[in-house]
């Protein structure tokens, strides 16, 4: 019995069969490249996005940070002056106080 690869369509059969598992290995192979280097670009444009939101965040915050020191300055000028009425108004009233003071604690009820 002579071995089944003797025959010259068997033996076209294998040839055809071994460049049909090339042509599937060189696709898989070009697959898993195109798959890379769609990864490797989605991963740049993840970078680049994360990068410009940061670059706008910190922006935000810079701007923020004026907008708080204005505040802070604004609120602290308005304390500044309402400290000031008080203590120009505290010689007018302290006489009148002190003496209500007194009155409430000398007074005694019998």
């Amino acid at each position: 019995m002579e071995p089944p690869t003797s025959d010259p369509n068997i033996q076209k059969l294998l040839n055809a069969e071994k460049r049909a598992q090339e042509i599937v290995d060189r696709a898989r192979a070009a697959r898993t490249q195109k798959l890379k280097q769609a990864k490797e670009e989605a991963e740049q444009e993840i970078a680049e996005y994360r990068r410009e939101r940061q670059d706008e965040f910190a922006k935000k915050m810079a701007e923020g940070s004026n907008t708080s020191d204005e505040t802070f300055s604004s609120l602290k000028a308005d304390s500044d002056k309402t400290v000031q009425e008080i203590m120009d108004g505290l010689p007018a009233k302290k006489k009148p106080i002190v003496s209500m003071l007194l009155d409430f604690a000398l007074k005694v009820d019998a």
